[in-house]
């Protein structure tokens, strides 16, 4: 057998010299050479064997042939159900218990080809396991034995886990804070075992299982070692290697067990972390020999986590690479001192792995006041305190295509101006009081005051000020405020554009300016910045910002009937994001977009495929797979089509299972999508999904929520749910009044669709509500600008208020001005402009001005029908009015053939 690392290349150099002669006098090379080393001797000729039957391919183990076990119809008072899995040390069986009943996990030992050892050690486990009681892990109901034929074999019945998947999977389109709280969950159950003598000695992702709940086990301790056993008893065979390499620590991997303690177990968990967060392990051994292996975790350092994930900030970096030192005494001491760091930084306190320094300690202090983060007040403070560096490095990617902005960064570290900025926005923060004040509340003030300040000190630093509004900006998209992000941008770009920066240092920016623009429907400053991207010539840095214009363009194109073009700018997008893999899934999505209007299907339907093919992550993947399914509804592939949903379904229900931004934000997407292919289930359980994710992981009182209730209400109307689309308005009212104010537009649009909904149901209690909590949203109303898009929506609450609280005339005025403000801003054709059309004819009709109504509704109700989605319940009103118009009229013919 090969004991150890310096066995293994003693054993390589005599097998390399063995090869080299004929197979006749190896038998004497091998007598002098060995000088009588039996088991030198026989690690030269396993390694002979190997190469003789399996050709060239010496680096891989010989092949033994194990007969698979018999599966035995009981095992005790269990009754085996299937063979789980084979290998290792024994056979892993499903079995029913009766009383108490319940599926178990019987593991056994593999009968006639267990040696001693693996006998020792299986007996080992069971007794290790018996002292462990904590929900993380596995637990052990009996260990006994059974005959098989003339053999006496042990067992151990195990808690079946059957429904869970290996954490890297289930954590794998998680944010990173989620991440690192299910991950400290894994701590605690690594640390009650440790806590009794348990070292687990092969933690990897495949041990460490989380159910659909997101409750993580950890299993198999089946090589786990009694810490306080004495030394003659409490190891492996010397040299004997037990565990899984890629998260193997160095000591564990030399194969000495008397260098093994409760740091090997932190070396292995700082593999898993690291691989949960940058995706891979910190080493890859895959396909190498076992020397090979042990050599490269002994002295290759691993990848930084920042150089493989930008979005890991230094500190956590600092925490993976403590726990990945090679240096055991360099590593945590134990595992609970690893999760005290990451509840440290999880609380923005100073972790214990890092200097601790006056400018880092200060950095915690305001990071721990940023209620809800906004970056910019950091960045900005951060001048003053010696984080210019570290800054910039969190961007690095970004920073390194503009270097006049890193030369000036450094240049006014120092400065007055820079002072100033750090003290203005440090004694904001200071005075922040987290008992006693709400997150909203604090939230407004850190990023009023950081815009203010940021405006007022910086003017003669332009690269710098510029630099600081974007992130400023970045915080305010972040936390789903468009408005005023756009603005912050086109401020970043105005003194970008001030200090003369090349545009392809910019492209990035205006991609950021792009996206705000599409989400507060600028869509003529949103194509102007998309047409400017595309002008920089294309290369790795501009490739991002071009590819997400190059979607842009053609979606913009499609839009406005221009299908050649828009293929034409899809296939480009499509050809950047193949080259250079940046937004794959969105060109695909927008070229098969432009196909299908263009009519061929055929070629259509081969992007959304390609776009589910080319996933990168789970999340892209549920998202190309709902598109895909969308498409075949669409053209009455329904099998396909259920096939496609099903298949995303079960993938979004893994990423939901525990709130994050990226899965509320992918339920929305999905949301809206579904609004827009009137799907309607579909569309109230991702809305209900995504209110419910945003609530938990930003705010109840955020904004989206409002937004997102409101769209919810439409879908459940539109099921004919009156009553739970009533609960969601009312809501959508409660929710937006506390993130925008009582008075803001937002709340007057969830009102009208409640009024709406009780004119449809006759309610006129609702009605009356409504009229009242309206009040306050006429009168600013008449304070907005004249042009002002959200002045035509409310004039359009109040003339649908008069006219059904029997003031027809009273709302003729206001109807007619919300239709002049749509006509001068969106256009005469637009569907907001035709639907308030129709509600004037209703006004109109309500008059008994018949003849003057039934020329607006026979003129507007097709152009509604034609620009919102098929049997929405904008589409529905708008024709039931043109009915009611008739039968008031007195022409009952006429309504009917208004109905069809």
């Amino acid at each position: 057998m090969i004991t150890n690392a310096e066995t293994w290349l003693q054993a390589e150099r005599l097998f390399h010299a063995a090869l080299e002669l004929d197979p006749a006098g190896r038998s004497g090379f091998l007598d002098s050479a060995c000088l009588g080393d039996g088991e030198l001797r026989r690690s030269v000729e396993t390694l002979l064997r190997g190469h003789e039957s399996a050709g060239d391919d010496f680096m891989s183990p010989p092949e033994v042939t194990v007969p698979e076990p018999a599966i035995p119809p009981g095992i005790g008072k269990y009754r085996v159900v299937r063979l789980i899995a084979s290998g290792g040390m024994g056979s892993v069986y499903e079995a029913l218990q009766d009383s108490p009943a319940r599926t178990v996990a019987i593991k056994v030992v593999r009968t006639p080809w267990a040696s001693a050892p693996e006998l020792h050690r299986f007996t080992q486990e069971a007794q290790i396991l018996a002292r462990l009681n904590h929900p993380g892990i596995a637990k052990v109901f009996e260990a006994g034995v059974f005959q098989s034929g003339t053999a006496s074999l042990p067992f151990i019945a195990l808690e079946y886990i059957g429904d869970a998947t290996p954490i890297t999977t289930f954590a794998a389109a998680l944010s990173i804070p989620a991440k690192l709280q299910l991950f400290a969950q894994v701590c605690d159950a690594i640390h009650h075992g440790h806590q009794r003598g348990v070292i687990h000695r092969d933690l990897k992702p495949q041990n460490i299982l989380v159910r659909p709940d997101g409750h993580p086990i950890v299993i198999d301790f089946g090589i786990a070692r009694l810490i306080e056993a004495p030394s003659n008893t409490r190891h492996t065979v010397t040299g004997q290697f037990i565990g899984t390499l890629s998260y193997t620590s160095p000591e564990q991997a030399e194969g000495d067990p008397d260098l093994l303690d409760i740091r090997a177990d932190v070396y292995s968990l700082g593999a898993v972390l690291y691989e949960l967060v940058c995706g891979r392990p910190p080493i890859e051994v895959d396909g190498m020999n076992l020397f090979e292996a042990v050599q490269r975790i002994r002295s290759i350092v691993p990848p930084t986590p920042r150089s493989l994930a930008p979005e890991v900030d230094r500190d956590l970096e600092t925490i993976i690479l403590t726990a990945l030192a090679k240096d055991r005494s360099r590593r945590y001491s134990s595992v609970a001192s690893l999760v005290d760091d990451l509840h440290r930084y999880g609380r923005h306190e100073p972790i214990s792995a890092r200097p601790a320094t006056a400018a880092y300690h200060a950095r915690m202090f305001i990071r721990r006041h940023r209620t809800l983060a906004t970056g910019a007040a950091i960045a900005a403070a951060g001048l003053a305190l010696g984080t210019a560096g570290a800054m910039w490095q969190a961007d690095t990617a970004r920073d390194e295509r503009d270097r006049a902005r890193l030369a000036e960064l450094r240049a006014i570290n120092e400065s007055d101006a820079a002072k100033r900025v750090a003290a203005c926005l440090e004694s904001s923060i200071a005075a922040l009081d987290p008992a006693g004040i709400t997150p909203e509340a604090s939230r407004a003030i850190m990023l009023s005051t950081s815009a203010n300040v940021i405006d007022r000190e910086l003017t003669a630093q332009p690269i710098t000020k510029a630099r600081l509004l974007r992130h400023l900006a970045t915080a305010y998209a972040n936390l789903g405020l468009p408005d005023r992000a756009k603005s912050l941008f086109q401020g970043a770009l105005h003194n970008f554009d001030r200090a003369g920066i090349e545009p392809s240092a910019l492209v990035g920016l205006r991609a950021q300016l792009a996206t705000a623009c599409m989400e507060t429907a600028d869509f003529e400053e949103a194509e102007r910045q998309a047409r400017l991207i595309l002008a920089v010539e294309s290369s790795p840095a501009t490739a991002e910002a071009r590819t997400s214009a190059g979607t842009t363009i053609a979606r913009m194109l499609r839009a406005k009937g221009e299908h050649e073009q828009a293929k034409q700018a899809a296939q480009s997008a499509v050809a950047e994001s193949l080259q250079y893999g940046y937004h794959r899934m969105a060109a695909r999505f927008a070229f098969g977009e432009a196909l299908e209007a263009a009519g061929n299907l055929v070629e259509s339907r081969k992007q959304f495929e390609a776009a589910v093919a080319e996933s990168s992550s789970l999340l892209e993947r549920v998202e190309a797979g709902f598109a895909l399914s969308r498409f075949d509804r669409r053209h009455g592939r329904n099998d396909a089509a259920n096939a496609a949903f099903a298949a995303a379904l079960a993938d979004w229900k893994v990423i939901t299972r525990i709130p994050t931004s990226h899965g509320a934000a992918l339920s929305r997407r999905l949301a809206l999508d579904s609004l827009t292919d009137a799907s309607w289930d579909a569309a109230a359980v991702f809305l209900a999904d995504a209110i419910q994710q945003t609530s938990d992981v930003y705010s109840p009182t955020h904004p989206d929520v409002g937004l997102l209730s409101m769209r919810l209400g439409e879908a459940l109307q539109m099921l004919n749910r009156p009553a739970e689309a009533a609960s969601a308005y009312r809501a959508a009212v409660t929710a937006l009044r506390r993130s925008v104010g009582d008075e803001h537009p937002d709340v007057g649009a969830a009102l009208f669709h409640l009024a709406r909904l009780a004119v449809s149901t006759a309610d006129s209690e609702t009605l009356d509500f409504v009229r009242r909590e309206s009040a306050p949203l006429v009168k600013t109303a008449q304070t907005l600008p004249t042009d002002h898009p959200h002045r035509s929506g409310l004039l359009l609450l109040q003339g649908f208020l008069e006219m059904h609280t029997g003031d027809p005339l009273a709302a003729e005025a206001p109807l007619r001005e919300c239709i002049a403000i749509r006509q001068r801003t969106v256009g005469p054709d637009h569907r907001i402009t035709a639907y308030a059309q129709t509600v004037l004819g209703e006004c109109l009709a309500r008059q008994g001005r018949f003849e003057e109504a039934e020329a607006r509704l026979v003129m507007y109700v097709p152009r509604v029908e034609a620009k919102y989605i098929p049997g929405s319940f904008m589409s529905a009103e708008s024709r039931q009015r043109l009915v009611q118009m008739y039968l008031a009229w007195g022409r009952p013919d006429q309504a009917e053939a208004a109905r069809r």
